[in-house]
């Protein structure tokens, strides 16, 4: 019955795995996440999600191609983020990164909740990709 507590804090890892799990999408554990690869109308990149303590899960897409900083960089990652109304783009060690987070406030929309977040970020790495991959190559 602890699972329809409305009183008290969620457990975001739980609430995400079994979303994926309900899904039939498999994953990866780490010690602070789950890891797992989208595919989209042909288009393939990583995934990274990480819960937190306060009820909240953090959502990290990873283009597939690596980068180097340069000022093609930094304007793409100013665009994106002047385009998205959630999360930001950023890079990191060779990668382009988009981030969003979804904070679950209640149990009976958790999965509504990070199901929107995972969409929403996938949907903004498909939008970007031919831009980000003019980024790479130029490296």
């Amino acid at each position: 019955m602890e699972k329809f507590r409305i009183d008290g804090p969620i457990d975001a890892g739980l609430e995400l795995r079994s979303l994926l799990e309900y899904n039939c999408i498999s994953f990866v554990e780490e010690k602070n996440g789950v890891r797992f690869l989208l595919v989209d109308r042909g288009l393939k990149w990583e995934m990274f999600c990480q819960p937190t303590d306060d009820s909240a899960v953090l959502v990290f897409s990873l283009y597939p191609f690596y980068v180097k900083p340069s000022e093609m960089v930094r304007k793409f990652c100013n665009y994106v983020n002047t385009q998205v109304r959630y999360g930001s783009m950023f890079y990191e060690n060779g990668r382009l990164v988009f981030r969003t987070g979804a904070d679950l406030f209640d149990i009976y929309s958790a999965y509504e909740t990070i199901a929107r977040a995972l969409e929403y970020n996938a949907g903004v790495i498909a939008r970007f990709w031919v831009r980000a991959s003019a980024c790479a190559e130029k490296r």
